[in-house]
């Protein structure tokens, strides 16, 4: 786990740091030092007109190592040339430069460009190419600047006088569709036939059509098949599906529904994508969230007959994107994360075919220059689950390049410290150790042109702990230093710098320290102290570097540095102080600065000692102690606590409070290895109790709050994922987090939404394999209970859709059967539950839910009348699947009672006994539970049953049946039976029988069989 900044990446940031002073220091050959009287502040350059108008179009120059667009030189390039590369970009990247269509293309238009004027003279087919890149191809512009460039494009047409027909105009109302644009239908269609004298084609009025149907006039649709017809045209699919299009605007759900079905009855099942596709693109247009899952559920498909578990959204990868792109812009408007589990959803169910890779890659460019940057994270995630196809093709490079946009971007449109550092846990959480996002950030921070420098250093210092946990990166300061014009300035700057951690100023390098601290400080005295001595001014520095706690040791050396590198310098060239001076200052103070403390002797113990205070405090649980010795200096460097994390953490979970838990967790990720051939230094089991303690002491009912807090530790801990060995212990305590987040506002009326985001919290903790759903799972079926008990039916169905669909999860639908049979006299709940559940589920397996629900809430009569009504019977493998989920969920309080009758029913309705295999698991998995509760004779009439029903008991099954039987009879010898028992109850004087003849035929047969 890469923990610490490694060699490369250093070097990398301090060249870079240095070429930033690149501007004010030289070092010429010899090794002098010179100033070149050049501010290092970046001077505003004097933009001409094309550069003012076209600056929020084109990279502005905003970042240091990053010219201008406009500035650039431009090479002579034939236009046909850069037409070529700029169409064949579009057709095989699916994205295209807006600066270089800016610069080569628009500009040179505007301009009367001799050699582009020629070419395209007045080509129809390069004039609507041109209005036709300015959609969707061009990523990296907004849809406002969009619009501006195709609206600038359009006045040199109308300029040139070039002749405009119906295919430049239907690409233009393509590009203006795509930039959300919105234009009046009737209007355009007046201009085409009135202005321009044109004939509309079928293009030109499907366009039209598809806008009055995302604006939701239903009206003015119905009538505009009237004026496709007077023109020749026959309303076809189009038009259907426009008005399936305009009726989800308008939220008629109930007349889309109608018209999807027409749509299928007319034009084929086949085509039946087209439909929902278009009814979901008009819901994700008003945020309908509830109806576009619906319609999501019934686009899921089963591509592949023999592998029912592989499903699919029968979608198009258009409409994907597209839906994605409504949904985050609605998310825009509030915190940025609205909608981003359903986009989630949709992400992963969607059929990844060729060319899915580009198209993710440009649309979340799209959405990180429209400012949705929780959508493009989202976005850029999903391309983790593509493979790289060939090895030109890495899409690390990609990732590299979009990361760096996508934080250059929000440091630009200043977008909150809070909201940066959530999007980047959420890239470091998918992206493990394979990226270092953080590192992208500070170069942006650093780099970027209009911040202040108290802006610059305020960023850079809310981000240290991700950026530099162990305060080993110091040239970090250097562009906060080289920005700044004043000694005394960057003095604060190194006081604030020191607070956060960086110690040792020894470190920082002395030309840096030259030329913008102490050569100017000693101009400053020789300004004010022109009568002055060297030796006096030297003294004085030192006086305003302690001032800023800057101790007479750190000075003293730093002083030395300065007259090492004078050593270096040609005489008296750019450096104040004379060297004799100098030195005899160095000399002269030396004994003061280092015998002052030499009498003062700090005892440091060893770590030995240290770590055997430290185990017997943890074995004494002495938590104060403990807190006490991790609190002091240097500790974790000092003593490697790797071994005593488990003891540690569990200490504080239990007697810490949340700011103590909070800084154990960033001192184990900073400063501790993974130990015992751990993965990682914690276990999700250790991760979910951190959480359920998150969710105990944090009173706040905004989940996203602890959802963000999930991608932190995931960030810190990429690799705690849940493994076979702790699930059980991971099932116990992910369902104790589910209480504390359900439970907590037990005083309060839980609302849908509350619930919605406690959802999404538990499906990120699957996302982040911090909890594994495994086909047994018993999380969400214990989630939809919770919901149950605390909402009430409707909210725990939706749960239990969510799941289903999402995570395909169906487990869930035992806790609805048992709740519709056992407090529910609406038939109309069950059956419903029951119709939803076979999207995803097999007949064999829902009749062995309902029947497994019947007999679990004491229905026995009814459980063996439906049973002989099932259609299709209920296979062995499904019986003993609800087998083990009821038991356990260990819903009844007479366990035993469902056991024993529901397998009576499975044995004798189901090929259970054919099964030998399966007929092991079941009796291995009773024997265990009745060893668990220790019940006495109650196996032997189990034993008994499936005797009767054919099964050959194996030796080691009978030797742990007569384990159990054996103990109890025993201990009944000697309570009961016994003359001497304490109940002195005899075999002759008993009136109540202690065995009934079949149990004592049983423990016969059982005897006999072990004494074999």
């Amino acid at each position: 786990m890469l923990r610490f900044a490694t060699r490369s990446v250093r070097i990398i940031e301090q060249n870079y740091c240095r070429s930033l002073l690149h501007s004010k220091i030289s070092i010429d050959d010899v090794g002098g030092v010179k100033n070149n009287g050049k501010g290092i502040r970046s001077v505003k350059r004097q933009h001409d007109t094309a550069i003012a108008k076209n600056g929020n179009l084109i990279n502005r120059g905003d970042f240091r190592g990053v010219r201008p667009g406009m500035e650039r030189e431009k090479v002579n390039v034939a236009p046909e040339i850069i037409i070529s590369k700029l169409q064949h970009q579009a057709q095989n990247n699916l994205r295209i430069s807006g600066e270089n269509f800016l610069q080569n293309i628009l500009i040179p238009l505007e301009e009367e460009a001799g050699d582009v004027i020629r070419v395209v003279g007045n080509d129809p087919q390069l004039m609507e190419l041109f209005v036709s890149l300015c959609g969707n191809v061009m990523s990296d512009v907004n849809c406002e600047g969009k619009n501006k460039i195709v609206d600038r494009l359009w006045d040199v047409y109308e300029k040139q006088g070039y002749s405009i027909n119906v295919n430049i105009l239907n690409a233009r109302l393509k590009s203006w569709s795509e930039n959300e644009k919105m234009f009046d239908a009737r209007e355009q269609l007046e201009d085409l036939e009135l202005k321009r004298k044109l004939m509309p084609d079928k293009k030109f009025m499907t366009q039209l059509m598809s806008q009055l149907a995302k604006n939701g006039l239903r009206k003015e649709l119905n009538d505009f098949s009237n004026e496709m017809t007077k023109r020749g045209f026959v309303p076809g699919k189009e038009y259907d599906q426009a008005m399936i299009r305009c009726a989800s605007v308008c939220g008629l759900h109930d007349s889309a529904d109608e018209l999807i079905t027409n749509y299928i009855s007319k034009h084929g099942k086949h085509n039946g994508r087209e439909a929902y596709g278009e009814a979901i693109l008009g819901c994700a247009k008003q945020n309908y969230t509830d109806r576009i899952g619906s319609l999501l559920r019934n686009s899921i498909i089963c591509p592949n007959k023999d592998n029912s578990t592989k499903f699919i959204l029968n979608l198009s990868q258009e409409t994907v994107m597209e839906a994605i792109w409504l949904l985050g812009n609605f998310g825009s408007s509030d915190s940025g994360k609205v909608n981003l589990d359903l986009c989630d959803q949709i992400l992963e169910y969607s059929e990844r075919k060729q060319g899915f890779f580009k198209l993710l890659v440009r649309e979340a460019e799209r959405h990180m220059h429209q400012q949705n940057y929780y959508t493009a994270v989202t976005l850029l995630r999903d391309t983790n689950r593509i493979k790289d196809a060939l090895q030109h093709q890495n899409k690390t490079l990609f990732m590299n390049q979009l990361v760096t946009k996508l934080f250059n971007l929000m440091i630009r449109n200043r977008v909150s410290v809070g909201k940066m550092k959530e999007i980047t846990n959420r890239l470091a959480a998918s992206g493990g150790d394979n990226y270092r996002f953080y590192d992208f950030l500070a170069f942006s921070i650093l780099t970027f042109k209009d911040f202040t420098d108290y802006q610059r250093f305020d960023t850079l210092t809310y981000f240290l702990n991700e950026i530099d946990p162990e305060r080993e990166r110091h040239h970090l300061i250097y562009p906060i230093l080289a920005d700044t014009k004043v000694a005394n300035d960057c003095l604060s700057f190194l006081f604030r710098w020191v607070n956060e951690g960086y110690h040792d100023l020894t470190k920082l390098d002395i030309r840096i320290l030259h030329q913008f601290i102490l050569t100017p400080l000693f101009d400053q005295q020789i300004q004010k102290h022109p009568t002055e001595s060297d030796y006096t001014r030297l003294e004085n520095i030192t006086k305003i570097l302690k001032s800023y706690g800057i101790s007479a040791s750190i000075s003293w050396n730093w002083l030395l540095e300065w007259k090492k590198l004078e050593n270096k310098i040609n005489s008296g060239h750019n450096f104040p102080c004379g060297k004799n001076n100098l030195s005899d200052w160095l000399r002269k103070s030396y004994n003061q600065t280092f015998n002052a403390t030499s009498g003062v002797q700090i005892v440091q113990e060893d770590e030995e000692s240290i770590k055997n205070k430290l185990q017997h405090f943890i074995k004494n649980k002495r938590f104060e102690e403990i807190r006490q010795l991790l609190d002091k200096d240097n500790i974790y460097k000092t003593v490697d606590i790797s071994p005593y994390v488990d003891e540690l953490l569990e200490l504080f979970l239990q007697y810490g409070y949340w700011g103590q838990i909070v800084k154990l967790v960033d001192n184990i990720h900073n400063h501790c290895e993974p130990i015992n051939g751990r993965e990682d230094i914690l276990t999700s089991v250790q991760l979910l109790k951190i959480l359920k303690r998150y969710i105990s002491d944090t009173k706040t009912d905004n989940v996203d709050e602890a959802i963000e807090f999930v991608y932190d530790l995931k960030r810190k801990f990429p690799h705690a994922t849940v493994s076979k060995a702790v699930y059980l212990q991971n099932v116990y305590e992910c369902r104790a987090l589910i209480r504390n987040l359900i439970q907590r506002k037990q005083n309060f009326q839980l609302s849908g939404e509350y619930v919605q985001s406690a959802q999404t919290f538990l499906t990120t903790l699957y996302k982040l394999d911090i909890i594994e759903l495994q086909t047994n799972e018993v999380v969400t079926p214990y989630f939809v209970s919770e919901v149950l008990n605390q909402i009430g039916w409707s909210e725990a169905v939706k749960v239990w859709l969510k799941f289903q669909s999402h995570l395909l999860c169906s487990n869930g639908l035992i806790s609805l059967l048992k709740y519709a049979l056992a407090y529910s006299d609406d038939r109309f709940q069950l059956y419903y539950v029951l119709h939803k559940a076979q999207t995803y589920m097999t007949q064999s397996k829902i009749n062995a839910f309902y029947l497994a629900a019947l007999v679990s809430v004491n229905r026995m009569s009814d459980a063996f009348a439906e049973v002989e009504k099932f259609k299709e019977p209920i296979t062995s493998s499904d019986a003993l699947y609800a087998f083990r989920l009821i038991n356990s969920l260990g819903y009844t309080k007479s366990n035993e009672h469902f056991l024993k009758v529901y397998l009576q029913i499975c044995l004798k309705h189901t090929d259970l006994v054919e099964k030998k295999d399966l007929m092991n698991l079941i009796v291995n998995d009773w024997i265990s539970w009745f060893e668990h509760k220790n019940l006495g004779f109650r196996p032997l009439e189990f034993y008994d049953m499936f005797l009767k029903h054919g099964h050959q008991f194996d030796s080691r099954q009978t030797t742990r049946i007569w384990k159990l039987v054996n103990t109890t009879k025993l201990l009944i010898d000697k309570w009961i039976l016994d003359e001497k028992g304490l109940l002195n109850v005899t075999r002759h004087n008993s009136e109540v029988p202690i065995w009934n003849r079949d149990l004592l035929e049983s423990y016969e047969h059982l005897q006999k069989a072990v004494s074999q």
